[in-house]
């Protein structure tokens, strides 16, 4: 499990002790428990102290250092960071990945995957079209686009768009993937 900017919290770590298997929980921030009021105070946080490149050294670490294969889920910036790594070789230990809301990936659309990847989609994002960077993934190999109806944060309790009927709802798929399937299936 790859965290957004809120990094490790409580709402997090029960999400994680839901799913089936044995969950690791990388953060920005060394697992250390950050008390942010607000998105803006959290993406300052992790922008000044952290940042992209940062977070994508430290997922590539771990993962090189794990052994076997790797599921991976990742949130926001979690999945931006994911995304950048996704054509890296150290990455042919992961079986699969669940990638929500990463507005990041606009920026990273010519990468090509080595591993299944879902990508979900919020409804839209302010920055970018969603629609328009979702058609130019539909492309690729290894690559499932959803687009929900719920919007930036929708699985973080401590973002103001969270949506507890979205929450259960894309809970049960993360559990009921099958990461070891080369194409995913079941939305909708």
């Amino acid at each position: 499990m790859v965290s957004d900017i809120f990094g490790r919290t409580k709402a997090l770590e029960r999400f994680s002790a839901g799913l089936p298997g044995s969950v690791e929980i990388l953060d920005p921030y060394n697992s250390e428990m950050m008390k942010f009021d607000c998105e803006v105070e959290a993406y300052s946080h992790f922008r000044s102290k952290v940042g992209l490149d940062k977070y994508v050294e430290k997922l590539l670490e771990r993962i090189s250092a794990s052994f076997g294969y790797v599921n991976l889920v990742g949130f926001s910036i979690g999945a931006s960071a994911i995304w950048r790594l996704s054509d890296h070789q150290a990455l042919s230990k992961v079986s699969g990945a669940i990638l929500f809301y990463s507005s990041q990936i606009r920026d990273y659309v010519k990468i090509d995957f080595i591993f299944p990847t879902r990508l979900i989609f919020p409804a839209m994002e302010p920055q970018f079209s969603v629609l328009e960077v979702m058609q130019k993934l539909k492309q690729k190999e290894l690559v499932e686009v959803h687009h929900s109806t719920y919007l930036h944060g929708f699985m973080n309790l401590h973002s103001r768009s969270y949506n507890a009927e979205a929450y259960a709802k894309y809970k049960q798929i993360v559990c009921n993937t099958p990461f070891n399937d080369p194409i995913y299936k079941g939305f909708n």
